[in-house]
C-alpha cells in the first residue's frame, strides 16, 4: 500500500503525458468507463515501460556480454549490481533535471519581478540589440 501511495504521488507530482491521461479517465467517472482507452492509454503503456526495464538489461547482461569472451561469472557480478546501478543513475538524473528546472523558475521570477511592471518591461537592458534601454511613459514625463 505504501509503495502505490508513493507511486501516485510521484505520478501526481509531475507534469507528464501519462498524468494527463489518467485525469481524463479520472474525469470521466465509472460510468464513462471506457475499456479500450484503459487498456491502449493506461495498461499498455505501464506494461511495456515494465518489461523494457527488466527485459533490456537482462538480453544485454546474460546473452551479449558473455558473447564477446565474459566469464559467465562476470555477467552474474554485473547482472547483479547493474539495477541498483541504474536506479541510482536514473535518480541522480531526475534530481538534476528538477534543480535545472527550478533554477529557472526562480530566474524567471526574480528577472519578473525587478523588471516586469504590469505588463511592460522597465529598466531592461537587452543584450542582443544592444544597450539599448527601454522607456516608460513615467520616465519620458520626467525628461520634458
Amino acid at each position: 500500500m505504501l509503495h502505490m501511495k508513493c507511486t501516485c504521488g510521484a505520478i501526481w507530482l509531475t507534469n507528464i503525458r501519462f498524468k494527463r491521461t489518467l485525469d481524463q479517465l479520472y474525469q470521466g467517472g465509472i460510468r464513462n468507463l471506457n475499456l479500450t482507452f484503459v487498456l491502449k492509454e493506461v495498461a499498455w503503456p505501464v506494461i511495456v515501460f515494465l518489461s523494457l526495464c527488466i527485459l533490456v538489461p537482462y538480453i544485454v547482461l546474460m546473452g551479449v556480454l558473455p558473447q564477446t569472451g565474459f566469464a559467465y561469472t562476470t555477467c552474474l557480478v554485473s547482472y547483479r549490481y547493474f539495477y541498483p546501478a541504474l536506479m541510482l543513475a536514473a535518480l541522480s538524473l531526475s534530481a538534476i533535471v528538477f534543480s535545472i528546472q527550478q533554477c529557472r523558475k526562480l530566474y524567471n521570477h526574480i528577472k519578473n519581478e525587478k523588471y516586469l511592471v504590469g505588463q511592460q518591461l522597465v529598466n531592461y537592458h537587452n543584450d542582443i540589440t544592444g544597450d539599448a534601454q527601454l522607456s516608460t511613459p513615467i520616465q519620458e514625463s520626467r525628461e520634458r
